[in-house]
């Protein structure tokens, strides 16, 4: 009905809310560079409670650096309901470039070309190296090629080591020297590859020597020129040894060095003696007597033996089991167990004890001994019983014979 009265409805408004971006590096120890965090996606939309949002990808999902390349792993998640602040989480992941190594060698001879014998000395490296790790040089496996007409001796490269950063080369220099082998020989260093455990010690200089034909003993001459050795950490490292008699020839070796882990000792569990017991009921029993542990590394461990269970009962006979534990001082523990039997008491019977004074002289074997509840006549005491009984009856038929012959 139309009275002229209108009516007004109020529409609640839903809530709306905004949606945020952050990006995180899913790379340990590597933040992320600004050229990742200027692609954060922007959204300024405001978003209906409960309507469903989904994450913007950023325009670039690959970003390259100077030292590699980051790569954009995803969000979160694809999608979220708007119920209250909304958030989107992508993370991205960090692939150092990795860099091949090359090795040249030059002639430091003026108008002498390499020979064929020093070419073929060039080291192959096939490993790959990430940007900013350190690449040492590989030595040649040989630093003196002997020619008809002379010696090429190797003197070094243009650098011991290179941070990788683009490509790496080294560069390696050999000098002729004529006749070398005639005017100078080369001195000769003794070194063997070695193997060393964690922690160890280590003297790069132990075991080293050099000798030259015409200088001798150059042992104190040897110097090192270069070690990559950590004792404290296992791997296999380098040592460079060098070498120069008093004509200036010198020689370098390399060797090895091998640092093993530390191999822990074996602990050996302790041993527990102890054997089983006999007691009779009343005896005292206590239940560490004669009982002792022995352990290799530790030694006697008699006072750190404990019982770890007893079931005896002193005052019942019975067969009962006492369970003995010892560890030492490493943790190793024994466990043993033993029975304990404890039986009827062997008592004597009342008025033939050592006191009474109708016994007499006794021994042992005349006395007469109670076990639970029956009397027993001890063995002796029973033999002399019979034996005075027989002489009874014999002496009573000899007086019936007796008397019997003076009725006649």
């Amino acid at each position: 009905m139309n009275d002229g009265s209108y009516y007004m409805w109020q529409v609640a408004k839903k809530p709306s809310y905004r949606v945020t971006y952050e990006f995180v590096s899913g790379t340990k120890d590597k933040g992320l560079p600004q050229e990742v965090t200027d692609l954060l996606p922007i959204d300024p939309a405001s978003y209906a409670h409960g309507s469903t949002v989904a994450a913007i990808r950023p325009a670039e999902t690959e970003v390259r650096t100077d030292d590699g390349v980051w790569a954009f792993k995803g969000y979160d998640a694809d999608s979220k309901v708007a119920a209250g602040a909304v958030g989107f989480t992508g993370t991205w992941e960090f692939s150092a470039h990795e860099y091949r190594v090359t090795y040249e060698f030059v002639s430091g001879t003026k108008d002498k070309g390499l020979p064929q014998e020093v070419t073929d000395l060039l080291p192959i490296d096939p490993a790959s190296y990430a940007h900013g790790s350190t690449v040492a040089a590989i030595r040649p496996a040989e630093t003196e090629v002997r020619t008809d007409d002379g010696v090429w001796a190797f003197k070094g490269y243009d650098a011991d080591s290179k941070v990788a950063a683009g490509a790496v080369g080294f560069t390696g220099t050999w000098v002729f020297n004529p006749n070398a082998s005639v005017l100078n020989r080369v001195p000769a260093i003794s070194a063997s590859d070695r193997v060393i455990a964690v922690g160890d010690a280590f003297d790069p200089l132990e075991g080293v020597s050099a000798r030259d034909e015409e200088d001798g003993d150059l042992t104190d001459k040897v110097e090192v020129l270069s070690s990559t050795v950590d004792a404290s950490k296992p791997g296999v490292y380098e040592v460079v040894y060098k070498v120069a008699d008093g004509d200036g020839a010198s020689a370098t070796k390399a060797v090895s060095v091998t640092v093993n882990p530390r191999m822990e000792g074996l602990n050996r569990v302790p041993a527990i003696s102890a054997s089983d017991r006999v007691i009779a009921v009343g005896d005292a029993f206590d239940p560490l007597e004669g009982v002792s542990a022995r352990d290799e590394e530790d030694g006697d461990l008699t006072d750190k033996v404990e019982v770890l269970s007893s079931t005896v009962d002193a005052s019942k006979p019975g067969v009962y089991e006492v369970v003995y534990k010892v560890a030492d001082g490493d943790g190793a523990s024994a466990v043993k167990t033993i029975k304990v039997t404890v039986q009827a008491r062997m008592q004597e019977l009342p008025g033939n004890s050592d006191g009474d004074s109708n016994a007499g002289s006794q021994t042992p074997g005349n006395k007469l001994v109670k076990t639970g509840d029956a009397w027993a006549l001890g063995a002796s005491a029973f033999v002399g019983a019979v034996v005075l009984a027989g002489a009874v009856l014999l002496s009573a038929r000899r007086l019936m014979k007796n008397e019997s012959g003076r009725i006649k």
